[in-house]
């Protein structure tokens, strides 16, 4: 299920990084970072007790190379939609909406 997102309603929850939209679900957070992991052909070390948890390893020290390098003071995620269940932004895939998608007749 997708949306647009509105205006939040409730001012006491913390600032998101797109007020106007819901909070990206802690699972969702995580499957998308394992989906990226996924992607990656890196060092694992011998010592690690597996490759997901040696390529994680490698992820953390990616996090806090960017944590320390320069800020991006205009940085905002891009999206067209938002999945009301997880919280995921999507951009539409116009491409697949032409082949035939959900809404050809």
């Amino acid at each position: 299920r997708i949306s647009s997102c509105s205006a939040p309603t409730n001012r006491s929850m913390p600032v998101l990084i797109a007020p106007e939209c819901r909070r990206t679900t802690a699972r969702a957070q995580g499957l998308s970072i394992v989906s990226t992991l996924l992607t990656w052909n890196v060092p694992v070390h011998s010592d690690a007790c597996c490759g997901f948890h040696g390529v994680l390893s490698e992820a953390a020290t990616v996090v806090r190379r960017l944590q320390a390098g320069t800020c991006m003071p205009a940085f905002e995620p891009f999206f067209e939609a938002q999945c009301t269940s997880c919280g995921l932004f999507a951009a539409w895939d116009d491409e697949a909406e032409e082949a035939g998608g959900d809404d050809a007749s």
